[in-house]
């Protein structure tokens, strides 16, 4: 029987376990230990891991003191309080009535899909979608922008439409014409964020809410 052809009987060691065996011909036992790409992977992956969590706390911190700062410049109950709570809540409303759950269940998946099964990583397949997703986005918001009277007079109160209190409700219909825009945004950062996130780019999807709680704190301020 030639050398070539002989099974090779392995010694017990550290790598193996303390267990001996014979190793058929071509075959190694280090095929069971990551690969220096999957070493690589799981590093990025810790690293994203950590930076989020980080990221998530402060982002937190940040959103309660915005929190704590509106209840001292409206109160708690006022009607300021209550008319800067719907023009801004309205957007967001909105968004995830008409926009949200559609990018969330249809569009956002066949990004990722695309970008991890086809050749060029899903370029030319996101660019159509994002381009339809911001056309798509932008004529909502222009709907939605020019039907804020019929919106805010959904949500707000029938006490609102009393003739003592018209100046204020148009206050609050003007200030929810300069929110309503958000919903546009609110859907570029969830098809932009997906995309990067497919990439394993989580730093900007992770960051964008601390910035967006300090733009609103130093507005505020």
């Amino acid at each position: 029987m030639s050398e070539a052809s002989t099974p090779k009987v392995s010694p017990p060691g550290p790598d193996s376990g303390g267990r001996g065996g014979v190793v058929p011909p071509g075959i190694s036992r280090d095929r069971d230990e990551p690969s220096t790409e999957e070493r690589r992977h799981t590093r990025r992956l810790v690293s994203a891991s950590v930076l989020m969590a980080g990221g998530t706390a402060t982002s937190r911190v940040l959103g309660f003191f915005r929190l704590m700062l509106l209840v001292y410049l409206f109160g708690n109950g006022t009607r300021q309080a209550e008319m800067f709570t719907i023009a801004t809540t309205v957007p967001n409303s909105m968004y995830i009535l008409l926009a949200g759950g559609v990018l969330n269940t249809v569009l956002v998946p066949q990004i990722v899909r695309a970008i991890r099964g086809d050749a060029d990583r899903g370029e030319a397949y996101t660019n159509r979608i994002m381009t339809a997703g911001l056309i798509a986005l932008g004529l909502i918001t222009l709907l939605l922008t020019l039907a804020v009277p019929a919106i805010v007079s959904l949500y707000s109160a029938a006490g609102w439409k009393s003739p003592e209190l018209s100046a204020q409700y148009q206050s609050m219909i003007m200030l929810a014409y300069y929110c309503m825009p958000q919903v546009f945004f609110y859907g570029v950062h969830v098809m932009a964020g997906q995309v990067l996130n497919a990439r394993d780019r989580f730093g900007p999807m992770m960051w964008a809410p601390i910035a967006n709680n300090v733009v609103a704190v130093a507005m505020l301020i």
